[in-house]
C-alpha cells in the first residue's frame, strides 16, 4: 500500500510543482507547499486511488 501511494503522490507532486513554480515562484516555501498539497490530495485521492 505505501508503495502504491508514493507511485501516486511522487509523480503527481512532481508535474504540478513544473506547472506552478511561475505562479509560484515568489511564495514562501510553507504557502508554496500548502498550495501544492491542497491540489494534490483531491487529485490522488479521488482520481487516482479511487477509494
Amino acid at each position: 500500500m505505501t508503495v502504491m501511494i508514493w507511485l501516486a503522490v511522487f509523480p503527481t507532486m512532481t508535474v504540478l510543482n513544473l506547472l506552478l513554480a511561475g505562479l509560484l515562484r515568489n511564495a514562501p516555501s510553507v504557502l508554496r507547499t500548502l498550495v501544492l498539497v491542497t491540489v494534490a490530495v483531491p487529485i490522488v485521492l479521488y482520481g487516482l486511488m479511487e477509494w
